[in-house]
């Protein structure tokens, strides 16, 4: 094979994310060099709909042939266009509100609808990974719950809906990682699990998918060294090649996470990584942040085949089984769906069904009135969204905290204290709250995150040591709950967005007389 075409062989292999909103000349003259199918969109690639599909029109006009555009929109915490979607709950509130698969499968298909009139091939979902008692900072809300039957129920459900509606799912992170203590983005999890034990419990969800028709599965970091001592899931051929192709019988399209998450870059730099996760029998590589990376992964993977005296089967199969998978959607863009409030209904009744009041504290009765929070001695803390909004979708009407807070509970434009602190609180920020804590008696806290933050676990603390009556709503870690003194009063929706917020806010406070 000359080098051309072993070139445009290699490119359908790589997934690529850019830098804005726009293609950027080097991010298209890297697209033309490389030949690359895959783009990746995330949070700083999108601000509005007809952005999106310029985005995507015009890259595609000028590279004369058609893009692979995947998203992660898992739902919840990982959702990346602001508008032309719903904004669902998170995963673990579908579970939590006893969703029945008819839902489930609901779900995937409005989203399904809303992602195809967006120009997107396949999402990076469902996750399906079996969560467990232990904190797992990378996981958390994201799956479905404790259960392996129902979290493998649930992930079909949605892979039906997504694939009904014309979107290619993707069931992650193989083979499960659920019961990981460290988040594979910043460092390496170590999983002791025996295979036995896997195919008991976390490997379940995805026998479901398979069964269910997943086009794509993701595999996932972690070391699972009772599996295979070399490496990573991602450069293990006895889980991708021997496992999921040969035993489980997986015929689709399988994709590795990130190639320069932390938990790979602590044992391979990424001209090693692109090889071994190659060799280990991904199709698609993802390699998503924009810059030299990207070019250092293909002129590695180039490298390594034009070395060989004779080019193997696999990458000509993974080209074929990658062009298949473009090929099943006719048209770039499906028509938006109706505007029939179907989708937002949906969305809310789940978060009102997830809701949960933790504990009561030293209230007497719930809901408090929200009358309570104009008084002097009250005090609202709220996160400042406006911090993360580049990397975080965060939806207009929650960048305004005080705004969406003083409409949600009905309170006076003139009434109620707040503090907006910020995502990363500093020793000053923390100071100024415990001075305005002086002299008040309820407050409400809207906790972030203390389970990764230091300094949200020290205001959790302060709140719960210096008001008379804390009131807690715990948004993007309902782990956090284990850091709860029987002193105060918390409710969570498990995720922080605004329906969800909502909904842990109408259990604590009604409105009104």
């Amino acid at each position: 094979m000359n080098k051309a075409a072993l070139k445009d062989l290699l490119g359908h292999k790589f997934v690529f994310g850019i830098q804005g909103t726009a293609v950027l000349p080097e991010e298209l003259e890297l697209f033309k060099r490389t030949r690359a199918r895959g783009l990746i969109l995330y949070r700083r690639n999108c601000e509005t709909p007809s952005q999106i599909r310029e985005l995507i029109t015009s890259l595609e006009s000028q590279l004369g042939y058609r893009l692979l555009v995947c998203i992660d929109h898992e739902g919840g915490r990982v959702i990346m266009p602001r508008h032309g979607v719903t904004h669902f709950p998170d995963n673990y509130a579908w579970s939590q509100a006893g969703a029945s698969e008819q839902e489930i499968e609901l779900q995937g298909k409005l989203e399904g609808e809303e992602l195809r009139s967006l120009g997107i091939d396949v999402n990076f979902a469902p996750v399906a990974d079996v969560a467990t008692a232990t904190y797992n900072p990378g996981i958390l809300s994201r799956s479905y719950g404790t259960d392996p039957a129902l979290c493998a129920k649930m992930s079909a459900a949605r892979i039906r809906g997504l694939q009904s509606a014309g979107i290619s799912a993707t069931a992650k992170h193989y083979p499960g990682k659920g019961h990981a203590t460290v988040d594979a983005h910043l460092k390496l999890p170590v999983i002791d699990s025996t295979l036995e034990e896997m195919e008991q419990t976390h490997l379940l969800p995805f026998f479901a998918a398979i069964s269910a028709g997943t086009d794509c599965i993701m595999s996932s970091h972690p070391l699972y060294r009772n599996i295979d001592s070399s490496g990573p899931a991602t450069f293990s051929a006895r889980l991708i090649r021997e496992l999921l192709r040969k035993k489980y019988g997986f015929k689709g399209i399988t994709v590795s996470d990130a190639l320069e998450m932390g938990a790979i870059t602590e044992v391979a730099a990424i001209e090693h990584a692109v090889v071994r996760a190659e060799e280990a029998g991904h199709d698609l590589l993802l390699v998503c942040t924009p810059g030299q990376q990207q070019e250092q992964a293909y002129a590695a993977l180039l490298a390594h085949y034009s070395a060989m005296p004779q080019l193997p089967e696999t990458p000509t199969l993974s080209a074929a089984r990658i062009n298949n998978l473009i090929s099943k959607r006719n048209n770039r863009f499906a028509a938006a769906p109706a505007a029939n409030g179907i989708s937002q209904a949906l969305a809310t009744k789940i978060a009102s069904g997830a809701a949960r009041i933790l504990q009561t504290g030293k209230t007497a009765f719930l809901p408090l009135s929200s009358s309570q929070l104009s008084a002097r001695d009250s005090l609202i803390i709220v996160p400042r969204y406006k911090d993360i909004s580049d990397t975080v979708m965060i939806p207009a009407e929650m960048e305004n905290m005080e705004k969406f807070m003083r409409a949600t509970l009905h309170l006076p434009a003139d009434s109620t204290e707040f503090v907006k602190m910020p995502i990363s609180p500093s020793h000053n920020d923390i100071a100024d709250l415990e001075s305005k804590l002086t002299g008040k008696k309820l407050v409400l806290l809207l906790l972030w995150d203390a389970g990764l933050s230091p300094a949200w676990a020290k205001t959790l603390e302060i709140v719960q040591t210096r008001a008379p009556l804390p009131v807690v709503v715990l948004l993007r870690d309902f782990y956090d709950a284990r850091f709860l003194k029987p002193q105060t009063c918390a409710a969570t929706a498990y995720g922080f967005r605004q329906y969800q917020t909502e909904a842990a806010l109408r259990l604590l406070f009604r409105t009104g007389a």
